[in-house]
């Protein structure tokens, strides 16, 4: 009930008094309905004992982050949502993220949005500036998810057909100030040349916005977290279509049973059940292996902390120029991460720093796995 009531405040309809006063209720609702999930899930044995639990700077302390604790500092970030405890400022802070990236993106100058597909977030409407990229234009795209159970009246047109190759030999103009992708990044067969295409395209104060799919909460449950070694060998072989591991690991896709109802994208609930619905493996095998043109599929997965360990250790290594600016936690499916363009006078941090920082980076993807099996309680201890 709480979550319908958030959803039906329409406050960017409303005069700036009545919209600014309904951010206000919608951030109390939401910070409400934060600590009501905490205390059912406390009731529900899915919190972890210890001080860990709610005292995050005791606990970054412990893995090793210096400056008292303070997480987005030691990564140079303007926030850095890592803990359960944040959960109630991040929701104060950062909000809704579709709604917290309209609100930061500057309207009056020029932008970039990925795949927008059927539901653009700077749409042209709002009044941005903006480029939009996708593989089909928008008659082809209605055509596609007419009969979805979505409005296609909100696909707008489409600037830029992109079907392969460089984005940034697709887009000529380097001056964007956001580039908006939300679940696009997993699909990127080349992770980071798609990320340094980006950066080529970026104003030097730009920003990469992108929401990703959480891998504990949608169908990629099962599958491996992806590391710098796979992300790398993809670079090296200039990956334009899926790999046949990714192509494959689709036939173990998972949807969560919740309250009867089977999903594939979830949020931060009790699972009943899981569901193999992909069915038999070995019907689609060879077809991947015959296949030499573009299969559509998750190429990578992602946690909050794998995500912010990939681009400190490409950045690391040279690879990317790119540092994490606003870094959240899980909200229902997805997550948000925002990253800029790393100041050269920077460079890379040394040696002790970086491994002192992965430390932190591989002990939080412990935690955010263990939160996972969390979930899994009453399937697990059946």
């Amino acid at each position: 009930m709480m979550s319908e009531l958030i959803m039906r405040i329409p406050y960017l309809r409303r005069p700036f008094h009545q919209r600014d006063l309904a951010r206000r209720e919608r951030d109390a609702a939401l910070s409400e309905l934060a600590a009501l999930r905490r205390t059912r899930a406390e009731a529900r044995g899915w919190t972890a004992a210890g001080p860990d639990a709610v005292d995050a700077p005791a606990a970054s302390a412990r893995a090793g982050c210096p400056a008292g604790g303070d997480v987005a500092a030691w990564f140079g970030c303007e926030a850095f949502f890592w803990h359960p405890a944040q959960d109630p400022e991040q929701d104060r802070r950062i909000g809704a993220f579709r709604d917290y990236i309209v609100r930061t993106v500057a309207k009056d100058r020029p932008s970039v949005e990925v795949g927008p597909s059927h539901n653009p977030i700077i749409a042209k409407r709002l009044g941005f500036d903006v480029r939009t990229v996708d593989h089909a234009d928008a008659t082809q795209l209605a055509k596609k998810y007419t009969g979805f159970g979505v409005d296609v009246s909100r696909i707008e047109p489409v600037d830029v057909i992109w079907t392969g190759g460089r984005l940034s030999d697709a887009l000529s103009r380097r001056d964007a100030a956001a580039i908006v992708c939300s679940h696009m990044i997993e699909h990127a067969t080349d992770f980071i040349g798609f990320l340094d295409d980006c950066t080529e395209l970026l104003a030097p104060d730009g920003r990469i916005l992108l929401a990703v799919p959480d891998r504990r909460y949608c169908f990629d449950f099962l599958h491996p977290t992806s590391d710098v070694a796979k992300v790398l060998d993809d670079h090296r072989q200039q990956r334009r279509i899926h790999s046949f591991a990714s192509l494959f690991r689709n036939t173990t896709n998972v949807a969560a049973r919740i309250d009867g109802t089977d999903r594939i994208a979830w949020g931060q609930h009790g699972i009943d059940d899981i569901t193999l619905y992909n069915g038999d493996p070995e019907g689609g095998i060879d077809d991947i292996v015959a296949a030499t043109e573009y299969i559509d599929s998750h190429e990578n997965y992602f946690t909050p902390s794998s995500f912010v360990l990939l681009i400190e250790e490409l950045r690391f290594l040279g690879q990317l120029r790119l540092a994490p600016r606003v870094v959240t936690r899980a909200r229902g499916c997805e997550f948000l991460i925002t990253l800029a363009p790393a100041p050269h006078a920077a460079g890379r941090p040394p040696l002790a720093e970086y491994l002192a920082r992965k430390k932190f980076l591989v002990l939080n993807m412990l935690r955010e796995e263990r939160e996972r099996l969390q979930y899994l309680g009453k399937l697990l201890d059946g």
